[in-house]
């Protein structure tokens, strides 16, 4: 099973959003992770087939090996998605578990399974909520994680999601995350983000994206190889911190007692008394950024 844009370009008045972008998707969590305005959700929305682009095609390759352009696979392939838009827009009439109990009856859940369903996802994504109140009187962080149980209800194979851990608290982030990776294997899921710790609770593999251009995709595997014994964190002062910040990827900063606390790539011992760190999304995101700049 295979999700491939081909070509993909769409522009807009302000410029390009996406600029040929290609890239086949695989089973497995992908993230689009860049800055806002790069071209995430713009390209979640070509796939899902809401939004045509200028030039360049989708094509889905089913299980059997047929493979096809989305447009026409049609309705066979929108049956096969799962789709949490940047813009929420529920049915304000409904309560919360009408929606649901709605949505599940238009992925062909009937009767236990369908209450199952309802019940799980509301006691994982939305827990404090009974289900009897009306959607319209959420709050815009509720309606998100109801356009995600939305998305999610019937048990798609192909899940595109824009920012699903957005304005989650971090207890509830890895909740959420958690539950997401144990209900996206064997699916082709894409996830679009700019927050690279949120990616990193979700990706197999992540692909950067700025100004509508691919500048890289790897799995997890190959950026964290990348970055092996060459992430550091250190305590300076500010002259000091200030000479890393010339010679170094500095990827976060903090204070602690009076000094710099300083993270930065390098490919030695930055300073004496350095401690080697794991990597991270976050450092990767950097050094990808800072490749570009170059």
């Amino acid at each position: 099973m295979k999700l491939i844009a081909q070509k993909i370009r769409k522009t807009y008045l302000s410029g390009a959003a996406l600029n040929c972008f290609s890239y086949s998707f695989l089973p497995g969590v992908s993230v689009l992770l860049g800055p806002g305005g790069c071209g995430k959700s713009v390209l979640l929305q070509i796939l899902s087939g809401e939004l045509s682009p200028e030039s360049g095609a989708v094509f889905f390759e089913n299980e059997k090996g047929i493979c096809r352009e989305t447009v026409k696979w049609g309705a066979r392939y929108r049956k096969q998605l799962g789709f949490m838009p940047q813009a929420d827009e529920p049915l304000p009439t409904f309560t919360v578990r009408q929606l649901l109990d709605h949505m599940a009856t238009l992925r062909g859940l009937w009767g236990g399974k369908k209450r199952k369903k309802v019940t799980e996802l509301l006691s994982v994504l939305l827990p404090e909520e009974p289900g009897d109140r009306p959607v319209r009187e959420l709050s815009g962080g509720l309606r998100r994680r109801l356009s995600l149980a939305a998305a999610l209800i019937g048990d798609p194979p192909i899940l595109l999601l824009d920012e699903p851990l957005a304005g989650l608290d971090h207890f509830r982030k890895t909740e959420v995350a958690r539950y997401l990776r144990s209900v996206s294997e064997g699916k082709i899921v894409v996830i679009a983000s700019q927050y690279p710790d949120d990616a990193d609770l979700l990706a197999d593999s992540v692909l950067f994206l700025r100004e509508g251009e691919l500048l890289s995709a790897s799995p997890r595997a190959e950026w964290t190889e990348e970055l092996s014994g060459r992430v550091w964190l250190l305590t300076a002062d500010e002259e000091e911190a200030a000479s890393c910040r010339d010679r170094f990827l500095v990827t976060e900063e903090g204070r602690m007692m009076g000094r710099c606390v300083l993270r930065v790539i390098a490919d030695a011992e930055p300073t004496p008394g350095a401690s080697p760190a794991d990597p991270s999304l976050s450092d990767a995101y950097a050094l990808a950024f800072a490749k570009e700049k170059a």
